[in-house]
């Protein structure tokens, strides 16, 4: 997906290139073309400016998703390997054969209770702080893609006139 992004935006690049030189060699006819096709690409060096920025934080985004998703199952492990410790020590009858072993079963069970509950609600937060992220800078994106192509045809529009 992001190969096919990229390759169409090297196309709008050389597709850019190919009509302002073609567009270039009739500057001189009009002060108010060139200064219009001036703005047009700087406008157009912004345009890709935020491109970038929108394919940062899209990686950014699948980044802390995968992280995420990484520690969800390190908690799975952790709660599956909790259950497994605690059947294993109720199957061999030693779970009541010491006070303190029942103690630090019960600590250890708290102890991996919270910390998971504490890193879930942490990548809770930073999983919507990254969405809501990506979509502003993707709806962001598509307002100056359809505000570009607004340019870009009043540019044909000038130059066939």
């Amino acid at each position: 997906m992001l190969l096919q992004q990229l390759l169409q935006l090297l196309l709008l690049v050389v597709l850019y290139y190919y009509h302002y030189h073609q567009y270039h060699n009739n500057y001189y006819q009009s002060h108010y073309h060139y200064r219009y096709n001036y703005y047009y690409y700087y406008y157009y060096y912004y345009y890709y400016y935020y491109y970038y920025y929108y394919y940062y934080y899209y990686y950014y985004y699948y980044y802390y998703y995968y992280y995420y998703y990484y520690h969800y199952y390190y908690y799975y492990y952790y709660y599956y390997y909790y259950y497994y410790y605690y059947h294993y020590n109720q199957y061999h009858n030693n779970y009541y054969q010491s006070h303190y072993h029942y103690r630090y079963n019960y600590y250890y069970y708290y102890y991996y209770y919270y910390y998971y509950y504490y890193y879930y609600y942490y990548y809770y937060y930073y999983y919507y702080y990254y969405y809501y992220h990506y979509y502003y800078y993707y709806y962001y994106y598509y307002y100056c893609y359809y505000y570009y192509y607004c340019y870009y045809y009043y540019y044909y529009c000038c130059y066939f006139c």
